[in-house]
């Protein structure tokens, strides 16, 4: 009776350990508590310890920011919360929207047209628009406009050429750059009301700062194009060697940064047999929500395309695909996506991953065999 007393007391005590266990293992928890962004920009939040295809996403205050699959999108100022609810219980980030604040270093370093403005050799940041007049005007850069001070409101100059109009009513403010009679472009540092189609706006700078520089009797006006900023990337993962060798042909061919994904527990030959139903990476990709921990740090600084290569396991993209595209804020960049495998095709693991990331601007894909020559895969790169 003693013993059977004992055997009872042991299984009890094992039950709750490893109840207690459990339950800490498996606790979700949100990657981000809380987060500012500005407006017009977004966030992925992620319930780690979680099956991400039952998290219900809800906002407390739409108007301020929504949410879909954990991609919060910051619409306007203001505080709010993003909810994630998961079996019952709910997990929250508080969520604050700035306006946006862009800075004279920002602008230096991310332009927001190819078109450089200068007015007597000083470079202006511009805001352009994204129309016919415009890209017209882009085919003629280089351009120098010699423009007369009129009305005591504007610069005006003849630009050479006509280009496309779409004039409308419009009451200039200073700062703001029109194109007039088709073949003339007025810069204003005040207002004005005419028929006009805007070409852009002249920002960080006040109406005084503007007076200043325009309210001469004649200044030099020079339209450029910018020059390319483009910085390629190529990061991959590579159990066999195979993806490895792609990704460096691709990387000698396109000059970019190359950058190796690491596991933090290594994978074996026996964790990749496919007639084992046991074997770890089997266990991995039956399971979506499964995150292997990667080693190493990927920097993505400055990345404006990226070459995102990976094997077929399984028929999807290796669970530590889903991590680095879950961590790594993909925003701005152009992803291209490849794959090795002996036969299975890139199928829908681009587009998992695409879905995952919630940011960035994905191109098709595609799968590579072993002994895809440099010329073959030059070809595919230049079609980008």
């Amino acid at each position: 009776m003693k013993k059977v007393f004992t055997l009872l007391m042991a299984l009890l005590m094992f039950a709750f350990l490893s109840s207690c266990t459990f339950s800490q293992a498996s606790a979700p928890q949100l990657n981000k508590q809380a987060i500012s962004i500005e407006k017009g920009k977004s966030y992925k939040l992620k319930l780690k310890g979680a099956d991400s295809g039952k998290v219900k996403w809800i906002s407390k205050n739409k108007n301020i920011a929504t949410v879909k699959n954990g991609k919060v999108t910051a619409r306007q100022a203001g505080s709010t919360k993003i909810i994630a609810k998961y079996k019952g219980k709910k997990y929250s980030c508080k969520v604050k929207v700035m306006d946006s604040t862009i800075t004279q270093p920002q602008i230096d370093e991310v332009q927001t047209s190819d078109l450089v403005l200068t007015v007597d050799g000083i470079k202006l940041d511009v805001e352009w628009e994204n129309n016919k007049s415009v890209e017209a005007l882009k085919s003629l850069a280089p351009l120098t406009i010699n423009t007369q001070q009129y009305g005591g409101f504007e610069q005006v100059g003849d630009i050479g050429s006509s280009l496309p109009q779409d004039d409308s009513n419009i009451t200039t403010q200073a700062g703001d750059i029109v194109l007039y009679s088709s073949n003339s472009i007025s810069i204003f540092y005040d207002s004005n009301t005419w028929s006009y189609t805007r070409l852009g706006k002249i920002t960080g700078k006040t109406q005084a700062e503007l007076k200043e520089l325009l309210g001469k009797d004649r200044v030099t006006v020079s339209i450029t194009r910018a020059e390319n900023k483009e910085k390629i990337m190529v990061v991959y993962f590579s159990q066999t060697g195979r993806t490895k060798k792609i990704a460096e042909k691709i990387s000698e061919i396109t000059g970019g940064e190359i950058q190796r994904i690491l596991p933090a527990d290594p994978y074996t030959d026996e964790d990749l047999d496919y007639n084992d139903s046991s074997t770890r990476a089997t266990v991995e990709q039956n399971d979506l929500s499964v995150r292997p921990e990667i080693k190493n740090k990927i920097s993505l600084s400055g990345c404006t395309t990226l070459y995102l290569g990976y094997p077929i396991w399984w028929g999807q993209a290796p669970r530590i695909m889903d991590t680095f595209v879950e961590e790594y804020d993909l925003s701005g960049i152009t992803i291209i996506p490849f794959c090795t495998s002996g036969s299975s095709s890139i199928g829908g693991s681009a587009n998992r991953l695409e879905e995952l990331a919630g940011a960035g601007s994905w191109k098709p894909g595609k799968r590579f065999s072993t002994g895809a020559s440099a010329d073959d895969i030059r070809i595919w790169t230049e079609s980008f």
